[in-house]
């Protein structure tokens, strides 16, 4: 009786051994990325000088199309991976963003470890705040491909700032910036002192 409940117990630890490593295959195989997205390529302008360029001919708008956000993205992205060591780790291998009605998705390629890329998608609530003038992009959900990340990893998260004011002269000020789907327009003004 020992003998066949020696025999049972083996069997299931075998089988749940196998359900693991079937388990483990198929999210590997999962979490890739569809097609690679690598950089994107350089602008032919940097934000502070499109943004003087539009201060001195006086126009009162400016529309960022979503390639181009992607291009400044890029580089952005790039030069914090370089600040920053402890994201070494995750070896980013290139990133791509739609911009939404209030919110940007960005799609992240990953290679955590060798031999396993993964796609991770953040989506970020945009906002605008007029008196700092300053651009918040704060995380609100995060996917591995179509796999919801816990909130409680979000919560950790500090907001990105981007204040616009060393890059506009001192009479210029942002009044707004309307996010919608596939471009962003952002309106100027007079400072009010």
């Amino acid at each position: 009786m020992a003998k066949k409940k020696r025999s049972w117990l083996l069997r299931i630890i075998i089988s749940v051994f196998l359900l693991v490593i079937v388990a483990g295959i198929c999210l590997y195989f999962y979490v890739q990325p569809d097609r690679p997205i690598g950089w994107q390529a350089m602008p032919g302008d940097n934000i502070p000088s499109i943004l003087k360029r539009v201060a001195q001919e006086r126009s009162r708008e400016i529309t960022i199309s979503e390639q181009e956000w992607n291009q400044y993205a890029s580089i952005f992205v790039q030069r914090l991976l370089q600040q920053k060591p402890e994201w070494s780790q995750w070896n980013v291998q290139g990133m791509n963003s739609k911009l939404l009605d209030d919110q940007i998705h960005v799609t992240l390629h990953l290679r955590p470890w060798d031999m396993l890329d993964a796609e991770f998608h953040i989506y970020l609530d945009v906002n605008w705040d007029t008196q700092t003038q300053t651009l918040l992009l704060a995380p609100s959900r995060v996917t591995l491909k179509h796999i919801p990340l816990p909130h409680r990893w979000l919560e950790q998260q500090k907001p990105l700032t981007f204040d616009l004011r060393p890059y506009l002269p001192s009479l210029i000020q942002v009044e707004d910036i309307r996010a919608t789907t596939g471009q962003w327009t952002i309106r100027f003004g007079l400072t009010k002192r």
